[in-house]
């Protein structure tokens, strides 16, 4: 059986002079790198969830188990609307069972800020009427996203927005959603191995340190 060994370099700090980074290895491989400048966190896996879950099932499926969740990444699909819907078709997709809500903003271009840009920027008045003009503009954009319920996937909130013919949309955030999760020491092979033939786990992972 082979195991996918985590390395994740500069995502996640566990010591000063450790780091994480990602590379497939067997067991073989593994106590190779242990032997060299690569040694692995005791007590600790890394989960990787299909992306259909939601934080509170998956809390609740590893208390079930008897296991404890030291972090977990799991997020909303989230997509930003590119043009400016009417209000009408907004609250079509808002009332639809797979968004949790839809937030949007306002942009702002505080006076003092602008003010301030003109006098370092030594703008001429023609220049700061220009300006002024443009950062209207933009002050008068609204950001607007959709924010889906945990289960809906990428590809499920693709479908979705594309049953609206007016929308315009791209996908601004699809995180894979993961976890690390609390063993015993010297049992994470066993604990990857049990979370391995759960219908809900995609992949496991050990930690790999790298030394700098």
């Amino acid at each position: 059986m082979r195991y996918w060994v985590l390395l994740t370099i500069s995502i996640l700090i566990l010591a000063p002079d450790l780091v994480l980074a990602q590379v497939k290895a067997d067991k073989g491989e593994i106590e190779r790198l242990e032997k060299g400048k690569y040694s692995f966190a005791k007590g600790e896996v890394q989960v990787t969830f299909v992306d259909s879950v939601s934080p509170d099932f998956i809390e609740r499926q590893l208390k079930l188990l008897g296991y404890e969740a030291i972090n977990l990444n799991i997020h909303r699909v989230v997509a930003l609307i590119k043009n400016e819907p009417v209000m009408e078709d907004l609250a079509k997709i808002e009332q639809n069972p797979a968004v949790n809500s839809i937030e949007i903003t306002q942009n702002t271009i505080p006076e003092n800020a602008l003010l301030e840009m003109f006098e370092r920027d030594s703008l001429t008045v023609e220049e700061q009427k220009a300006a002024r003009k443009r950062f209207e503009a933009f002050a008068q954009k609204k950001d607007i996203r959709v924010f889906f319920e945990y289960p809906v996937n990428k590809k499920k909130a693709i479908a979705v927005l594309e049953s609206y013919p007016n929308i315009d949309f791209r996908i601004s955030m699809a995180p894979i959603k993961s976890g690390r999760i609390k063993t015993q020491v010297g049992k994470e092979e066993e604990v990857m191995k049990s979370l391995e033939r759960l219908v809900y786990v995609e992949s496991t992972a050990y930690i790999g340190i790298v030394k700098q």
